[in-house]
Parts: C-alpha cells; structure tokens; sequence
C-alpha cells in the first residue's frame, strides 16, 4: 500500500487545539482521525478529551471560583433583604463532584462532536514510525499502525516532576 494513506490528517492530541484543527479539516472534507492519550500524573491523576484546560485547569477551577463566589453572595445576601438559613454550610464532596460531572460532560460532548463532523477518535498513546505514519498502543498494550498525508502534533504540555528533592 506505498503511497495510499488512511486519512488525510491525523492529529495527534486532543485539548483545544488539536480538537479544533481536526474538526475544521473535517468540515473541509477531509477524512480525520484524532489519537489522544494522557499519561497519568505521579498521583494517578487521568482524564479524557479536552486537554488541560477542560479537565485538570481552567474549566475545574472557574467552577470552583464561582463556587466560592456564590458562598461569598449567599454570605452577603442578608443586607439586601434576602433571609438565608444560619449557619451557612459547605459540602466539598458534593463540590467536587458537580465540577467533576461537568467536566465529564465536556469530555462526552467533544466526542459526539467528532462523532458528528465523521472524525475518528482512537485512545492511544502514539509515537511517530516515518513523516506519514504513527504507531499506536491502546491501554491493554495492543499496537495499531495508522498513516496520514498530513500529521499535526497538538500534545500541549505537561510539567516534569523533578525525581529527588
């Protein structure tokens, strides 16, 4: 099969930008895959499409600062008429577990968008085989080669945890 490709782009990374990209091209017309995979952090910590930003950053801690916002309101809310029971209570598991359902709901609405727009998605962890083809390996260890005329590389970043303190 020398010359024929599977896609016309493959983009390796699923956060913002790579989400992005692959769902213009496929508005475009061109046959797309996304390959994403997120090696967990030193405590475990995984997630699923959206990048930093939906999953770990920006999204997850704008609800926590409206969350507090709003227990700061609630606080203040008695010197413009409202009555609010005392004392005011806090639930952190309960919190947490919102911005985590959120969160999750973007992950799930990035896959329905890809879904839509005919973009493949394949959970693997890739590494590069030649300027047109990409090795893949699923969770369970198995290897899946995929080939592309074009390939972007929209993996972001992560922080290197330093191994002595």
């Amino acid at each position: 099969m020398e010359g024929q490709q599977d896609y016309d782009l493959l983009v390796i990374g699923g956060g913002s930008g790579g989400l992005a990209c692959a769902k213009e091209a496929a508005q475009l017309g061109r046959k797309v895959a996304v390959v994403d995979y997120v090696e967990p952090s030193p405590r475990g910590t995984r997630w699923g499409l959206g990048g930093t930003c939906v999953n770990v950053g920006c999204i997850p801690k704008k609800l926590m600062h409206y969350a507090a916002l709003l227990g700061h309101m609630i606080q203040d809310a008695h010197h413009y008429g409202w009555e609010v029971g005392q004392p005011i209570l806090h639930d952190w598991e309960k919190m947490a577990e919102a911005v985590q359902n959120h969160v999750k709901s973007l992950n799930w609405g990035h896959r329905v968008q890809l879904q839509d727009r005919k973009v493949k998605y394949f959970n693997i962890k890739a590494s590069f085989v030649n300027q047109h083809t990409v090795r893949g390996i699923t969770k369970g260890g198995k290897e899946m080669l995929l080939s592309a005329e074009h390939i972007v590389i929209a993996t972001g970043g992560r922080p290197k945890y330093p191994t002595h303190i």
